[in-house]
């Protein structure tokens, strides 16, 4: 995933990262068209039975991190196992996977095999993934979250697995937000890290870009006296055209600049 450095005093990383990768062409081109903008340089593919690849991350001149975007819910699911509780292959909702692993109806196992045919799917189409994350950020919830500990450190990928403790935009406070940090604390993982809610233009055709730059540059400063050590921004490009037009302009990049940040990548 992307990260973008502030100076050593604070040492805070911003991650930017273009989520469902392959879901359709349209969001494809949405993503390779928000990667121009020199501040999303990572990739997160969704390898299911309906996805629709490009040549864009063949590109032998890009400098994309790519990732896998693992998933239970909303996409065609790969094994047998989990066809069958989808209801011959039907998409399902986040609800029922949390429902089905409550009830025990969908075992664990299940669930390994199945991130273990997606990051398979990946592999043979060419693409070595560098990091994972959810669908959903659905392995905030402990059972599957154990399931992506274990396939991570399968494939040498248990240091790169975004975090689920979340940060509100605004800087509001839920319980979801502090639930999923008081588990990442129990369970010890990236403890200082937040994956950030509520982002401008999310789901929206377009934005005030230059009022958005203010609440960027209000966020940046404020953050940056929290000592969180990484913070990471899922993009959602395929759904959120003001998402292209903000990481793609010039002026948010001048932003980042005169916090002093620079980009690198995350994995």
């Amino acid at each position: 995933m992307l990260v973008l450095r502030l100076s050593v005093h604070n040492k805070l990383k911003l991650c930017f990262v273009a989520d469902d990768y392959s879901e359709s062409k349209e969001t494809n081109r949405a993503i390779e068209d928000v990667c121009t903008g020199n501040v999303v340089r990572s990739i997160s593919i969704v390898a299911s039975e309906s996805s629709v690849y490009s040549d864009f991350l063949f590109k032998p001149d890009k400098d994309i991190t790519l990732g896998i975007h693992l998933y239970l819910s909303d996409y065609i699911p790969l094994t047998t196992q989990m066809k069958t509780f989808s209801k011959k292959g039907k998409t399902i909702n986040k609800s029922n996977i949390v429902f089905g692993l409550m009830t025990g109806k969908i075992p664990l196992r299940h669930i390994y095999e199945e991130f273990d045919a997606q990051i398979v799917r990946l592999r043979e189409l060419g693409h070595q993934p560098r990091f994972i994350d959810t669908h959903q950020n659905i392995h905030s919830f402990p059972l599957i979250f154990r399931v992506v500990r274990q396939i991570a450190a399968k494939y040498g990928m248990e240091n790169n697995i975004r975090p689920f403790a979340q940060l509100d935009f605004c800087r509001k406070r839920t319980w979801r937000s502090f639930v999923s940090w008081a588990y990442a604390v129990a369970v010890n993982f990236r403890r200082r890290s937040r994956v950030l809610v509520g982002c401008p233009g999310y789901r929206e055709k377009a934005i005030n870009i230059s009022q958005v730059l203010n609440d960027w540059d209000r966020f940046l400063f404020e953050v940056t006296q929290k000592g969180y050590d990484e913070i990471f921004v899922p993009c959602h490009p395929g759904i959120s055209p003001a998402e292209v037009d903000l990481y793609s302009s010039p002026d948010f990049l001048e932003l980042i600049r005169k916090h002093q940040i620079y980009l690198a990548k995350g994995d």
